[in-house]
């Protein structure tokens, strides 16, 4: 699954408003788990196609995560999440220029 859906799975996990849940891995709680989580995500978003052509995008995004929040774990994952987000943030700038630049379908012409 991409990194985006996620933020969309977890939107929706929220709107159900679970009163219990219970992650893979991390502490038991309620909706502030998936908020948590969803918010990491998003701000992972952001912050990496903010910086996405510094050569030092990894550096910068793991410094930003890690003062953010620095009691989670798993950092070793940034610099994966950040290559993913880069290729999302490139596999939607192509789509996007060949949807504009393709003629309709189904169309006539």
């Amino acid at each position: 699954m991409r990194a985006l859906s996620w933020i969309g799975v977890l939107d929706r996990l929220i709107a159900a408003e679970p009163r219990i849940v219970v992650p893979g891995h991390g502490t038991t709680g309620g909706r502030e788990v998936l908020d948590g989580v969803r918010d990491y995500l998003r701000e992972s978003r952001d912050e990496t196609w903010r910086r996405r052509d510094s050569p030092g995008v990894v550096a910068e995004v793991r410094e930003v995560l890690v003062g953010r929040y620095p009691e989670w774990t798993g950092r070793e994952w940034i610099e994966r999440g950040v290559g993913c987000l880069c290729a999302e943030w490139s596999a939607r700038t192509i789509a996007s220029v060949l949807t504009k630049d393709s003629p309709p379908r189904g169309g006539h012409g």
